[in-house]
C-alpha cells in the first residue's frame, strides 16, 4: 500500500512538473489544527508552532536525481496529556490536517 502512494505521488509529481527544469517546487499553504487546540506542532522533527497553525510547507521534484527530491513531509503533533500523533503529508494531500487527540492512558490509576 504504500508503494502504491508513493508511486501515485511520483507520477502526480511528473505531470505537474514535467515541463520545468531538473529540480522543482511546489509550495503549499497548510493550516492545521488540533482538538483540543494549543497541541505543539512538528514539521519533519523542527518545531514550528502550536495549533491552530498556518504552516508554508514545500515539496521538491529533481527528474534527474529521484533520491534527492522531498515528496513527503512528517507532522507530529504533541500536547500534555494527550497521545502524540504523526502523519505522513504528500504534495496530493488536502491543504487542511485536523487532528483528534487522545488522552493518555494513565497506568496504575485506582477506579
Amino acid at each position: 500500500m504504500k508503494k502504491i502512494c508513493i508511486l501515485v505521488v511520483m507520477v502526480t509529481m511528473a505531470c505537474l512538473l514535467g515541463g520545468c527544469g531538473s529540480t522543482s517546487k511546489v509550495v503549499k499553504d497548510m493550516v492545521i489544527t488540533s482538538e483540543p487546540s494549543g497541541a505543539t506542532v512538528f514539521l519533519d522533527g523542527d518545531k514550528v508552532g502550536e495549533t491552530p497553525l498556518k504552516v508554508q510547507t514545500f515539496f521538491t521534484w529533481n527528474k534527474e536525481e529521484l533520491y534527492n527530491s522531498l515528496l513527503r513531509r512528517v507532522i507530529q503533533v504533541k500536547k500534555e496529556g494527550f497521545e502524540s500523533q504523526i502523519r505522513d503529508m504528500y504534495p496530493i494531500d488536502m491543504p487542511n490536517l485536523h487532528f483528534l487527540l487522545n488522552r493518555e492512558n494513565v497506568t496504575g490509576e485506582k477506579k
